[in-house]
């Protein structure tokens, strides 16, 4: 059994890396979370309203205008592919 002495004799804890949280931090801290959370929701706004989820290979497609011999032909011969 523990003495309860012991926990009286313990010093009370503080933690001094701690600091009280103001309402402007608070505020701030918010105020960047929200803005986060809204542009995370406008960057997949577009995949509410596809028909199916797009592909990897799609995206890159659809995406990056400059692309290599090989990727084109890749690309082509996975739309091919699709259309057959």
């Amino acid at each position: 059994m523990v003495d309860s002495d012991y926990f009286n004799s313990l010093p009370p804890f503080e933690d001094e890396t701690q600091t009280e949280l103001s309402r402007r931090d608070f505020l701030a801290g918010s105020s960047i979370a929200l803005t986060c959370l809204v542009a995370t929701g406008a960057a997949l706004s577009p995949l509410l309203d596809a028909k199916e989820t797009p592909s990897v290979d799609e995206l890159i497609q659809k995406h990056y205008k400059q692309l290599t011999l090989e990727d084109k032909k890749s690309i082509f011969a996975r739309l091919e592919a699709e259309v057959k």
